[in-house]
Order: C-alpha cells, then sequence, then structure tokens
C-alpha cells in the first residue's frame, strides 16, 4: 500500500526512481489498525448513556475512578488502539463548540502493565495559543494514537497525531520511562515519523529533506552521520522494474555529499543506460535529497529530441563534484558530461536555495 511519487524539486520531469510517500500509508495505518473508535456519545448526553464496556473489570473500574460526572457526559469516542488491546483510549469533547476550536478537548489512556492500570490524561493547547504550544493541535487533526515503542527500549509509547502541518504530519509521544509515560516534546519535531526496527531509530521525511532521530539522553535527537544514509535510502528509495543502483560514492572528501548512480536496462539496445542519479547533501540535522535524469532537458519535457538521448557507460562519463563553483561561500552540486568523440563537455552546476528548491546556476 506503499504509493510512490517523483522527489520534489527536481531539474527535469522524467524520473524513473520515486520516494515512498508515507504520509498516506502512515494515515490508513492508524485508520485500520486497532483505532476502530465509536462515536459513542454527543454533546446533549447524559451521564447515563456511558458506561465502560472494555471486556477488562480493571480498566472499566479504573475509568469510573478517573472520569468525573461531566466526563462520563461528554465522552466523544472511545476504543483500543493496539492489537494486542493494551491500550484504550477515551476522548472528551466540548460540552459546547467554541468558534475556532476543535470540539475535541482532551484524552484519557489507560494501559494494562503486569497487574496494574496506568492512566494517563493529555490536553492540548487553544488554536489562538502559540503554534510551538506542547501538542498544538495543527488542521485536519483528529487526535489518532498509536501504541508502539518509539524509544526502542522494549517498552510501548504512546503517539498522538496532532494533524498535519504544510508539508508533513506531526505526533506527540509519551515516552515510558520510570514507571510512567512521560511527554516528550522533541518527538514533534519529526515530520511524518516512520519507525525503523532495523536501525532503532526513527525517520521522517519532508518534501525533499530526510532526517534520522534516536532517543538519547531522555530526547528525540537528530542523527546525522554515514550511518544514516542506509536507512533512509532503503525506507524511501523505491526504483522502477528495468532500473538499479549502478554504484553509490561519497562526491567529496568531507563525505558532505553523496551520490547514487541509477542505471536502466534499455531492452531495445540490450545495455545499460546511465539514467540518472540521486544525490544526498548533509544540511545541518539533515539531508537534502535532488535527483536528475539524464540527459538533462530544461524543456520539462520527454517529447523533444533532447531527452530522447540516452548515455550509455561505455560512451559517456558523467562526474560530478561538490565544491563552490561561484565563490560565494555556498557549495554546489558540478555535474560534468563528457560524451565520447565530443570536444566541448556540458556542465550544469545546482544550488541548494532558502526556499527549499535546486537551482541552476550556471
Amino acid at each position: 500500500m506503499k504509493k510512490s511519487i517523483t522527489i520534489l524539486n527536481s531539474p527535469r520531469g522524467k524520473h524513473v526512481y520515486t520516494l515512498r510517500l508515507y504520509v498516506i500509508c502512515i494515515l490508513m495505518f492508524i485508520t485500520l489498525s486497532g483505532c476502530q473508535k465509536k462515536i459513542i456519545a454527543d454533546s446533549t448526553s447524559t451521564v447515563n448513556e456511558f458506561v465502560p464496556n472494555t471486556n477488562n473489570d480493571q480498566i472499566d473500574n479504573k475509568i469510573k475512578e478517573t472520569l468525573s460526572k461531566e466526563e462520563m457526559s461528554n465522552v466523544d469516542f472511545c476504543g483500543w488502539i493496539d492489537d494486542s488491546e493494551e491500550c484504550y483510549q477515551i476522548g472528551i469533547c466540548r460540552s459546547q463548540d467554541v468558534e475556532g476550536e476543535y470540539r475535541h478537548l482532551k484524552d484519557y489512556f489507560f494501559v494494562k502493565k503486569d497487574d496494574t492500570v496506568k492512566t494517563l490524561e493529555v490536553t492540548y493547547p487553544s488554536k489562538s495559543d502559540d503554534p510551538f504550544s506542547d501538542r498544538y493541535p495543527l488542521d485536519v487533526c483528529e487526535f489518532d494514537a498509536v501504541y508502539q515503542d518509539v524509544s526502542f527500549d522494549g517498552n510501548k509509547d504512546i503517539v498522538i497525531s496532532l494533524g498535519n502541518s504544510k508539508y508533513s504530519s506531526i505526533h506527540c509521544a509519551y515516552v515510558y520511562e520510570s514507571g510512567e509515560f512521560q511527554y516528550k516534546k522533541s518527538f514533534e519535531n519529526i515530520p511524518d515519523y516512520v519507525v525503523d526496527e532495523k536501525s532503532n531509530s526513527i525517520l521522517g521525511r519532508e518534501r525533499s529533506s530526510f532526517y534520522q532521530y534516536k532517543y538519547m539522553n531522555g530526547q528525540f535527537q537528530p542523527v546525522i552521520n554515514d550511518d544514516s544514509l542506509e536507512p533512509i535510502i532503503e525506507k524511501y528509495i523505491v526504483l522502477n522494474d528495468d532500473c538499479s543502483i549502478y554504484s553509490k560514492e561519497w562526491v567529496d572528501p568531507a563525505k558532505e555529499c553523496y551520490r547514487l548512480q541509477i542505471q536502466r536496462f534499455n531492452k531495445e539496445k540490450g545495455t545499460e543506460i546511465h539514467d540518472g542519479d540521486i544525490f544526498f547533501i548533509k544540511n545541518k540535522d539533515r539531508y537534502e535529497g535532488f535527483d536528475i535524469s539524464y540527459p538533462y532537458d530544461e524543456s520539462d519535457t520527454t517529447t523533444t529530441d533532447r531527452a530522447k538521448e540516452e548515455y550509455t557507460w561505455d560512451d559517456t562519463d558523467i562526474s560530478c563534484a561538490y565544491v563552490d563553483e561561484n565563490n560565494d561561500g555556498i557549495k554546489e552540486i558540478v555535474i560534468t558530461i563528457t560524451t565520447k568523440n565530443e570536444n566541448n563537455p556540458e556542465k550544469y552546476a545546482f544550488q541548494y536555495n532558502e526556499f527549499g528548491n535546486w537551482d541552476r546556476i550556471n
């Protein structure tokens, strides 16, 4: 159920390699697994209309002890958020609608831990508060939750959807530590989070920016090193059936720019074609992705004669550098294409701008 899209901000529209779009997958996963919430009350309900019925006496009794009389009359939805039925969520709505605010007011979570039931109350700020407030609800927020281990200590944690920012979905997390669920603001820095159990890390993506976070010293901290690339490539790069990765290499000695050379098999000619490159550039706490198809065609179409050309490995050399081509203090990806029997190699330089796009500068 993973949908593929072309990498954003690319210098040409014909692409043979794609990135997995996890926003849809995550939202569908949350909807379809364990979050079968049932609307059981509205603002006109009476206290007698909500009776806990989780098929677990301990949790039912804990709900009765925890929720106030008013909250009992304003239960919006409830349900298990995991298939193993260990964590039960109850959503509380406002008794009266307030203009500009979500009807949803707070959540209670009741978690089976050994022979006890842990209780967590989660409140959310007003939409009129600072957008950087803890657990700030963004657009299209359904307050869906999942029960999964995001700190990789063997204990499951509670992750709650806070809706969508401009380019990604945002979640808050309560990590189970020292016998309690503890709120971790740093999890909200991770866009479109994906749990990668292989690397014991959380991956994230926003447009063409890629992140890796690890839980260290009580916080989710960005990790940017040589080892970060493999899980990012494995999770997000999907090639068409006729394409494969020809080689992987660091472009520069400082290891700031990483290159994947992509080849495509031409059935008619019976040969491999150098179809394009994917680059990952270190940028503070993340990698910026950039891709280009060959031959480069600024007309952004695959119908021109230029776009119909192909580069074989034997006849064409495509070299790359990550240098300050313009002497302006900013490094660029410089691509030089030398075709056999031609005296004038093509040269292109691309620079990442402040708006998150790649511009050709020569």
